[in-house]
């Protein structure tokens, strides 16, 4: 039986970051960090443009990316977002690779027109994803441990916005929502003196979370207009309940348990800024984002930076009128440019990528298919660090007035 000296040396072992050379990697390995991945929340037709839309204004499809957009829908009273998504990732580091699959749904999303000025939306959609399996290699005491860190879950949000018209060119919005989930973690040293003890780290999250959006539009000749958008989102802190437990692999008996609560998840204020060039065949948006993470915190000692979020996003509009489908059809694309939150051994890195996007119509305009492709690319080989390279496909269903009822606001 080891000492209770030699099981602090344990707890320090394991909850140290992951600093040395990977042996093994595989899924989402950045999400071993916090919360994990971080996810925006976004409907089908920002996910075609890049993740844009702080400033958009469109009259037939939902945009998340500001609640003050809500009540730009002018066709149907009610729409609904449903669909899927089939990623490849690639993971390299100085000295090894490693691909896989996944997939899952996106976003849920109902949208609603309650009067002619007023507008909103509920939904259900993913604040974060933990999904990770590293095995590396840690000097502690002058030896060399071989340890595996395993972690699943993540967060998940439902959300309730609402849009109000304040004159003929400015429209407010905010989004409610209660982020729920938690972060099931685990440890396992595979060499020296503690093979198979385990450290096991469950921590659930919950609070309640509000942001806030304004545009105001600026009419220009032949049916063109210029937006300007604005979010916000306070800092928020998370409610934690932690339940640490350490055990050996072989065996059912707990060698340590310790229920607490913290406090230390703290996620960063958001400012967001948009521009938006609109006619009825096309729209060009770009979109700035500030987080300051550096004055967040998360639960390991971890250098946060201020992160800066960039986009561009176009779409050409098909013609409702034209005789044939091809005409019909809606393309989109995408560009966007961030710096991570996250500065491990002293070295900072980016993510970047591109969107493509198609829109079928179905009959009668009641709807679409929306078929998109977003390439990623994240992290880095410096540093013993990893590159992570994504190809995502993407199908939405929307579904506009899918209970046949069309109400009229005058």
């Amino acid at each position: 039986m080891l000492t209770t000296f030699k099981w602090t040396g344990l707890a320090f072992i394991l909850f140290c970051q992951i600093n040395t050379s990977a042996q093994t990697i595989s899924y989402t390995p950045y999400s071993v960090y916090g919360i994990g991945q971080l996810k925006e929340r976004t409907s089908a037709y920002n996910r075609m443009m890049g993740g844009t839309g702080i400033g958009i204004r469109d009259n037939l499809n939902l945009n998340n990316r500001n609640p003050a957009s809500y009540n730009a829908i002018q066709g149907p009273t009610q729409i609904t977002e449903i669909g899927f998504y089939l990623e490849k990732n690639k993971l390299t580091s100085s000295s090894l690779a490693a691909s896989h699959t996944n997939g899952s749904i996106n976003p849920f999303n109902l949208w609603f027109r309650f009067s002619k000025k007023v507008a909103g939306t509920v939904g259900l959609a993913p604040f974060s994803i933990i999904d990770y399996n590293v095995i590396g290699t840690k000097n502690f005491s002058g030896d060399d441990v071989q340890i595996q860190y395993n972690g699943q879950g993540g967060l998940s949000q439902l959300y309730f916005g609402n849009a109000f018209q304040l004159t003929k060119n400015l429209s407010i919005g905010f989004n409610a929502a209660y982020i729920f989930g938690s972060a099931d973690k685990e440890e396992t040293i595979l060499s020296g003196e503690a093979v198979g003890i385990s450290l096991e780290n469950k921590t659930t999250i919950n609070r309640a979370t509000f942001d806030v959006g304004a545009q105001y539009t600026i009419p220009l000749q032949n049916e063109r207009y210029l937006v300007l958008g604005a979010t916000f989102a306070n800092k928020l802190r998370l409610n934690t309940s932690r339940n640490i437990r350490v055990y050996e692999t072989n065996g059912e008996d707990s060698l340590y348990v310790d229920e607490a609560s913290v406090r230390d998840f703290v996620l960063p204020s958001t400012i967001g800024s948009g521009i938006a060039f609109q006619s009825i065949r096309h729209t060009v948006a770009f979109d700035a984002d500030f987080k300051q993470w550096a004055h967040a915190a998360l639960d390991e000692n971890l250098d946060l930076q201020n992160t800066r979020r960039y986009s561009l996003g176009y779409q050409y509009k098909g013609n409702p009128k034209s005789l044939n489908y091809v005409g019909l059809i809606t393309l989109s694309s995408g560009l966007y440019f961030q710096n991570h939150y996250l500065k491990l051994n002293n070295t900072n890195f980016n993510e970047w990528g591109f969107t493509l996007g198609a829109g079928f119509p179905m009959i009668n305009n009641r709807g679409s298919i929306n078929l998109s492709y977003n390439y990623n690319v994240s992290g880095t080989t410096a540093s013993r660090l990893i590159k992570q390279q994504a190809q995502v496909f993407v199908v939405d269903i929307v579904f506009r007035d899918l209970w046949g009822i069309r109400q009229k606001f005058d």
